[in-house]
């Protein structure tokens, strides 16, 4: 019945053909027009449901606290202080413009500075209160100059006091002495240097708090680990990852980055290199590359099908026959979109070309009916309905199995392969209806001829060609391919996957690279997870935990401006702050300009450390006979350091001279910011959110008063045995943490498991399908075999070649179902027809549109297996080697098989 309707349907086309095309061509044209509006959706949210729990909680966290990903700039490659220098200057040039919410090169040391009392050890206020009235006093008769100074000193050691350790916190004075060390330390590094360093290295005071250590080692700024490189944090106003947000703020970045690497160049300075990384990099870098693939692989894969076609029919009318209704039904099929899915996405933009290659089958088996039916003595017209009804059976057959195959994908929990499976089946859907709509109107306008080429009968007259294969071969051929395609499905199933969607990028991608170096060489990551907490207390209960997690690189949170005792150290630090603004030596150091040594300045201070040397001596033996060893070791090391510097100051004072004052400049310009930053305690008082620096305040408190906590793991999150041990952790201490890592193990999961289910129901379908139309097991047999060897097939291959699956080929597997199952179709439909003939003389009459079927498919897969984009280019591979692997099996395994089936057909 149905083939009575195509037939009818065909007939009436080649009887109207002009009207059936104009028609044709107005739908293709309304189609375009509804195109030009699909939107594409770039964000990786748009592979998920939208009831999804995981991506709610991250949708909440962007709507309360803005982007959860940072746009990174990575600097590198001139030393370090001009490093900073350009960072600096850098993000004061982005800050203010448009699409830009901040630009943060470094914490805000000032403000930590400013508020230190809070993350001080408390009773380090109480002892700085106790001895700044008796330590930072001028004596009553202060000397004029610093040669009166130096005189006063080296009266003073003369007859220095003696250790009294009657009485005394002996660990307060091992911390006073290991003052002293790191002060005489640094001026012999100053001393030693081949060119004198910048800056004090105040780091080397606070060795029992790493993480302030690191901070200041660095200046504040966020480094790699040797601090070669810088890392910027860009952090854009709109949390949108659609590419026309994205794009504007990307662009604006690298053309303020470029512009100011051109200026440090026209003022004579080395620029930086530098690369942007982070999840709006990523994102713009996914969208562009499958942008141009998209415009390569279908302008390439039309062209090449094209070609082919051409070359092998040997005409260009019947080439046009085939092709134009290609393009016709993947424009039909892609305006269904806009009734279905509604858009595009990172994955499914792919199908067009493929489906160039699917569509050709169709018309290809369409049309050689056609021709054999002209060739048999029929008038065109009559030839064209009759031609169309006969490919009507296996071509609705193999189509109506493909659209099942990817309606049962659309049932998958995973959107990126649910939605690929509907744009999948409603492109097959135009493509068959447009084979059987447009290509018999062509056929009659066109006329092409029915002469010799390469889809010409294979068979005599006499029918006798195609010899046999002998039984025993027949049954040795399936046998082994069975074997073969057993053991490469049981390799496939065990195939690695890798999750990382950086190596889905381009292989040059700027993005890959700086993102998977700030993983080796920082604590930083391009992603982090989110913690939040209702208050900074909560807050501070949280980051104590997560500091114990072996999954947690760096846990980066603002609770040490809010402890506890806030009321207290307040209280105490404006005791500090009133104590410093009445010391007469701050107040000295502050109103001098500079403390410049006289010449022979370096051979008096060396005089005075001989005679400290002895003070060491009576101080170390004072320690040793009270017990104190640990006292005489830190002593032992002052003494070391101070007999070093006295002989660098007499070996060659006129160089060491140079590097002596520039320490004391130094030296004196540090101590007045910190003096002037004590004397502000006076009016020091607890923290409230509100009063952070706008940069902190953009990053750690939301608009509703909930604190981040932002946790760096300390191993790539594409690692997923890694992610999920780190976020089993994380959830313990935080149910509702948030971030691309939690999204991430969602996806993987869902893909996963979406692909094994896809690829089972997939397979399923495509068989039930297959059993139930074609009317008989042995012809089941014939058309099933072949497509399943050949997945088989392809699966091993994969294996042997130790190709893992990605996000991108997973779904090669349910793909290859609907793609390659028309070749043991048709090849069991036209053994029904050509009853006089066996097995080996059918595949040489169904063979020849089998392979052109094939080639075409192949040509477009070839070309989007050199998109750059490689989540694109692996699908295109992994689905390629299938073909070739099935119809390999079509041309060999199923003859084999319908011989093994029936012996008596000759």
């Amino acid at each position: 019945m149905l083939r009575k309707w195509v037939s009818k349907l065909a007939g009436f086309s080649a009887r109207y053909p002009w009207a059936m095309l104009a028609a044709s061509l107005v739908i293709t044209a309304f189609a375009i027009w509804g195109l030009s509006g699909l939107p594409f959706y770039t964000s990786r949210k748009a592979l998920f449901r939208a009831d999804q729990e995981t991506v709610q909680r991250l949708d909440q966290f962007l709507e309360n606290f803005g982007a959860a990903s940072d746009l990174i700039i990575a600097l590198e490659g001139i030393p370090r202080p001009e490093l900073e220098k350009f960072a600096l200057e850098l993000a004061d040039a982005l800050s203010g413009q448009p699409g830009i919410r901040n630009a943060d090169p470094r914490i805000d040391l000032k403000f930590f500075m400013d508020h230190a009392y809070n993350m001080v050890p408390a009773e380090d206020l109480a002892t700085a209160k106790k001895y700044i009235p008796e330590l930072l006093q001028l004596p009553e008769n202060p000397p004029d100059s610093v040669e009166d100074a130096l005189d006063t000193a080296i009266e003073w050691f003369e007859d220095p006091p003696s250790l009294s350790l009657g009485g005394q916190d002996i660990a307060s004075a091992k911390a006073a002495i290991d003052g002293i060390y790191f002060f005489l330390h640094e001026w012999q590094r100053w001393l030693e240097a081949p060119e004198p360093p910048t800056s004090i290295a105040w780091e080397g005071l606070l060795h029992q708090q790493p993480d302030t250590q690191a901070l200041v080692a660095g200046n504040g700024f966020y480094s790699t680990r040797d601090g070669r490189m810088l890392f910027l944090f860009v952090s854009p106003e709109s949390t949108s990852e659609a590419y026309e947000v994205i794009a504007p703020f990307i662009e604006t970045v690298r053309s303020v980055t470029e512009q100011l690497r051109e200026k440090w160049v026209a003022d004579g300075k080395e620029a930086p290199i530098y690369g942007l990384t982070g999840n709006p990099a990523i994102v713009y870098e996914e969208f562009t590359s499958v942008q141009d693939d998209i415009k390569f692989t279908i302008i390439t894969a039309a062209v090449l099908v094209l070609l082919l076609i051409i070359f092998v029919m040997r005409s260009l009318r019947r080439a046009l026959v085939v092709f134009i209704p290609i393009g016709l039904g993947a424009v039909w099929g892609n305006a269904m979109l806009l009734f279905t899915v509604g858009h595009l996405n990172m994955i499914t933009s792919a199908f067009t070309a493929i489906l160039f290659g699917l569509g050709a089958d169709y018309g290809i088996f369409v049309s050689s009916r056609i021709l054999e039916e002209l060739k048999n003595g029929l008038g065109l017209k009559d030839a064209i309905a009759k031609g169309a009804g006969a490919a009507s059976t296996p071509v609705l057959t193999a189509g109506g199995a493909s659209i099942m195959v990817f309606l049962a994908l659309a049932t998958v929990k995973f959107k990126g392969f649910s939605e690929l499976g509907i744009v999948a089946a409603c492109g097959v859907l135009a493509v068959v209806l447009a084979a059987f709509v447009a290509l018999p109107a062509l056929f009659a306008i066109l006329k092409p001829k029915a002469q010799k080429d390469l889809l010409s009968d294979g068979v005599d007259k006499q029918g006798q060609s195609g010899t046999p294969m002998p039984k025993i071969a027949s049954v040795i051929l399936v046998t082994v391919a069975l074997l073969i395609a057993g053991f490469g499905a049981y390799s496939g199933i065990n195939l690695p996957v890798n999750y990382d969607v950086l190596a889905l990028l381009p292989k040059e991608s700027e993005a890959a690279h700086y993102s998977r170096l700030m993983t080796a060489e920082s604590d930083f990551q391009s992603e982090v997870v989110i913690a939040t907490a209702n208050s900074t207390q909560e807050a501070a209960q949280l980051v104590e935990k997560f500091s114990k997690l072996d999954t947690i690189a760096k846990v980066q949170h603002i609770c040490d401006l809010f402890p506890a005792d806030a009321e207290h150290r307040a209280a105490e630090a404006r005791k500090v702050g009133l104590e410093m603004s009445k010391s007469t030596l701050v107040t000295w150091l502050l109103d001098q300009k500079r403390i410049e040594l006289p010449k022979d300045g370096g051979q008096r201070i060396s005089g005075i450390l001989d005679k400290v040397l002895d003070m060491i001596d009576d101080y170390q033996e004072t320690a040793f006979s009270a017990g104190h060893t640990d006292l005489v070791d830190s002593l032992e090391k002052v003494r070391t350091s101070a007999k070093k510097i006295a002989q660098l100051l007499r070996a060659d004072p006129d160089r060491v001279g140079i590097a002596n004052q520039l320490f004391l400049d130094n030296l004196l310009e540090d101590a007045q910011i910190l003096s002037k930053t004590i004397i502000s305690w006076r009016d020091a008082r607890p923290l409230a959110p509100a009063d952070l620096s706008a940069s902190l305040k953009n990053r750690f408190v939301g608009k509703d008063g909930k604190i981040a906590i932002y946790l760096f793991p300390t191993k790539s999150i594409y690692n997923v045995e890694f992610l999920d041990k780190m976020l089993g952790q994380i959830y313990e201490i935080s149910p509702d943490a948030t971030g691309f890592p939690t999204t991430h193990q969602v996806m993987s999961r869902e893909a996963f498991e979406s692909f094994m289910q896809g690829s089972g129901l997939a397979v399923a379908v495509a068989l039930l399908f297959l059993l139930i139309t074609l009317g008989s097991f042995g012809s089941f047999l014939i058309a099933a075999l072949p497509l399943l060897i050949g997945g088989g097939w392809m699966l091993g291959v994969l294996a042997a070649a130790k190709i893992p699956l990605n996000y991108g080929n997973m779904i090669a597997l349910p793909l290859l179902m609907a793609l390659a199952l028309d070749y043991g179709v048709w090849f069991a439909h036209r053994r029904k027809e050509l009853v006089g003939l066996g097995p080996w003389q059918v595949i040489r009459v169904a063979g020849k549109p089998i392979l052109l079927a094939a080639l075409t498919t192949l040509a477009g897969l070839g070309a989007i297996s050199f998109a750059k984009y490689r989540a694109i280019s692996s699908l295109g591979f992994a689905v390629t080697v299938g073909l070739i692997c099935c119809l390999a099996c079509a041309m060999f395994i199923a003859p084999a098989v319908a011989q093994l089936l029936d012996r008596r057909r000759k």
